[in-house]
């Protein structure tokens, strides 16, 4: 039998929204401790400096689930999620084609994160500024 997310040639497939799909459950169950939402956010910080291509499918939008959750079972605050984003150094100037996929792979991650988190009020002033100073100008 193959599922819908395996494929016999290359394996999982779209792995990064079908495991978004899961932590995103999993974040709120009490068990999900703020040591497994620290590994969370390394983990998360290193796929995005790793990745070699744009997000095509959504996968961000569904990451973002995950982070909004978070933030929704207070699992996830602002200080530390501003403190995750300053930690990125990613050059949205550079003539790297894979420092600008990374970068608006970070992008869009932040503004979907933005939007739904105002969407239910919970957009706290410290996250508002940041994604908006470093993610929202001329690029």
């Amino acid at each position: 039998m193959i599922l819908p997310a395996v494929s016999k040639k290359y394996g999982w497939v779209h792995a990064i929204a079908h495991c978004s799909d899961a932590l995103a459950d999993s974040v709120i169950c009490d068990d999900f401790d703020h040591k497994m939402v620290n590994a969370f956010l390394l983990a998360v910080k290193e796929m995005l400096n790793k990745v070699d291509r744009r997000f095509i499918d959504g996968e961000e939008y569904r990451l973002a689930d995950v982070f909004v959750n978070g933030f929704k079972a207070n699992k996830i605050n602002s200080d530390n999620f501003v403190n995750w984003i300053k930690s990125f150094a990613f050059d949205p100037y550079s003539d790297e084609l894979l420092e600008y996929y990374r970068f608006n792979n970070l992008k869009s991650l932040l503004q979907d994160i933005y939007v739904k988190l105002n969407s239910i009020s919970l957009l706290d002033l410290n996250v508002k500024e940041i994604v908006e100073k470093k993610f929202n100008s001329e690029y």
